[in-house]
């Protein structure tokens, strides 16, 4: 027993889960292994407490559970917190699968006792069993950015100090304490994928292989470091592909720098590592990636937020909707300028000039020629079949032909507009002005028209 309290001590300190005067909540079922960290805890001198919760889902089992520990919480004199609920009539009120609602109880739960009670961290039992499942598990459902996914040691205030403790260990060092456990029976029926993977398919491994668990788990240990250095790679890419958008609400990326380094074959490997920055995980997360083969414009909705495929890259966030109203601009209006109006993710602000020498035009600020305009002029979205005669070109060209040579993205192109009078196009957002109002040394009156 010494020596596994060793490990667990061990353990505690490499990965830094808790102090040694840190008031621990530990969340015991009554099962082997949460009593043996319970009975462990107390014996490296750390102040705990006792959480539980009945689910109540399986009758008299269910109480003996409960019955046990609260005989653990009375001999040890420790407090013991117990949460009793009718879980079957949760689920059948909602969309969420058994045990993703128990999941979110007990974790609530534990929140709740922590913050009213004052306790620093909330031990969990996993073992290194479990530990042994997770890779497999990660392996089996491709649900996961990682393989051998590993089961952390913290996650937040949450920790498991028992991941390098093997369940035939606690199983002996019970045996030989005289410590009394409930066995879940639940656990011992295949119905989910985690029991099969315990039941038939690591019995099988060992069979083949005494050392598989042992063996796995170094596997994950090494992958870990592996992913951590790669991670650190990603990252940097990540950066140098992010583009700066002027919508705070999208973010874009530009593949094509990390591409030319390290081929095609390479980019799904960044766009997981993006995407699971950007908060897809499981089948979402896949389904971003495969828009890298899909063709330009696929989306993928999640919630609110979409993921859209650009040319050379992928947008993601909440996009505004396309405005589709017609602002009319009558020539006596000039003379109440200054005057903003809204336009999707910009506001548009219109200037009368009289004097003063004006900056060239760019994509953010346009200056006009006032007395070549013709009134009234319409502030409206682009439409398929516009065209302009843009600033410097003899002939005209179709919006949708500049879209494609300045390399609009998605977002740009849904929420160009133009400025038009009764003859013409006079200036395209995120481009340029028309030739035909142009400012010359005649130019007396300037219209400024601001992206701000």
């Amino acid at each position: 027993m010494n020596s596994l309290l060793q490990r667990i001590s061990g353990f505690i300190e490499r990965h830094t889960l808790c102090e040694s005067d840190h008031r621990i909540l530990l969340a015991i079922s009554g099962g082997p292994d949460s009593v043996f960290l319970a009975f462990a805890l107390q014996k490296l001198k750390y102040e705990i407490a006792l959480v539980h919760i009945n689910y109540q889902l399986r009758g008299q089992e269910s109480d003996q559970e409960e019955a046990l520990v609260r005989k653990y919480a009375a001999d040890w004199e420790v407090p013991l917190f117990v949460k009793k609920l009718e879980t079957k009539s949760q689920v059948g009120a909602g969309k969420d699968s058994l045990q993703v609602v128990a999941r979110r109880i007990r974790y609530d739960f534990f929140e709740k006792i922590m913050d009213e009670e004052g306790y620093h961290r909330c031990a969990l039992a996993h073992q290194a069993d479990d530990q042994s499942e997770q890779a497999l598990l990660s392996l089996l459902t491709g649900n996961a950015a990682e393989v051998l996914q590993k089961i952390p040691a913290k996650r937040g205030r949450f920790i498991r100090p028992l991941l390098e403790i093997s369940r035939e260990e606690i199983l002996e060092a019970l045996q030989a304490n005289n410590l009394a456990y409930a066995i879940d029976s639940s656990n011992l029926k295949n119905d989910y994928l985690r029991n099969q993977v315990r039941n038939i398919i690591r019995p099988v491994l060992r069979d083949f292989n005494p050392r598989a668990d042992e063996q796995l788990r170094s596997k994950q240990q090494l992958y870990e470091k592996q992913k951590a250095f790669l991670d650190v790679l990603l990252d940097q890419w990540m950066k140098s592909c992010l583009l700066s958008e002027e919508e705070d609400s999208i973010q874009q990326i530009d593949w094509r720098p990390f591409v030319d380094s390290w081929g095609k074959e390479q980019l799904p490997l960044l766009l997981a590592h993006i995407l699971g920055k950007w908060g897809l995980h499981g089948h979402l997360l896949w389904q971003g990636v495969d828009l890298l083969d899909s063709q330009v414009g696929k989306v993928l909705w999640v919630g609110e937020n979409c993921l859209r495929r650009l040319r050379n890259g992928l947008s993601w966030g909440k996009e505004a909707e396309k405005p589709t109203e017609t602002i009319q601009i009558k020539a006596p209006e000039m003379q109440h300028l200054p005057k903003v109006w809204n336009w999707g993710n910009v506001q548009l602000r219109l200037s009368f000039l009289l004097s003063g020498k004006p900056q060239l035009s760019n994509r953010r600020h346009f200056y006009l020629d006032f007395d070549k305009l013709r009134f009234p002029l319409s502030l409206r979205a682009w439409r398929e079949g516009d065209y302009m005669q843009p600033l410097g070109m003899a002939g005209h060209k179709k919006l949708s032909d500049i879209f494609v040579d300045e390399k609009y993205t998605s977002v740009q192109k849904r929420q160009a507009f133009v400025l038009e009078d009764s003859t013409k196009v006079l200036l395209l957002s995120d481009f340029r002005i028309a030739d035909s109002v142009r400012l010359t040394e005649r130019t007396e009156r300037i219209l400024l028209v601001e992206m701000i």
